[in-house]
């Protein structure tokens, strides 16, 4: 691949790209344009999300495409120097599968405190 070239599939290898088609359908329709993600991501503001993004263009990390419809959709893809990325993604989310539960549970302690509140 020659720099700068885009990876469609994302931080994922060759082997799970059905299952990153089935978590983007799943979480964002399928467009990883920013705006599709308005609400979806919990904690992160569209404006704060999109200023996120673009650093990591900055960074080279991601490629931002824009294409002048009606209206007007702006797409991140992960760039190849990113894709350097994908071992570290690929513990993350197995970690965060196998203590999901856990960290859930200590939300809900949390949250429950009276003296946090």
């Amino acid at each position: 691949m020659g720099n700068g070239t885009v990876v469609r599939y994302g931080v994922f290898d060759q082997r799970n790209r059905a299952a990153h088609r089935r978590a983007q359908s799943s979480r964002c329709g399928g467009d990883s344009g920013a705006s599709n993600w308005n609400g979806r991501t919990g904690a992160a503001k569209p404006k704060v999300l999109i200023q996120r993004l673009r650093q990591l263009e900055r960074d080279g990390l991601v490629v931002r495409t824009y294409d002048p419809e009606v209206p007007p959709r702006v797409e991140y893809e992960i760039g190849v120097p990113g894709l350097s990325l994908a071992p570290l993604f690929a513990h993350l989310t197995e970690w965060g599968a196998a203590h999901l539960g856990r960290v859930e549970e200590a939300r809900r302690a949390y949250d429950a405190d009276p003296a946090r509140g």
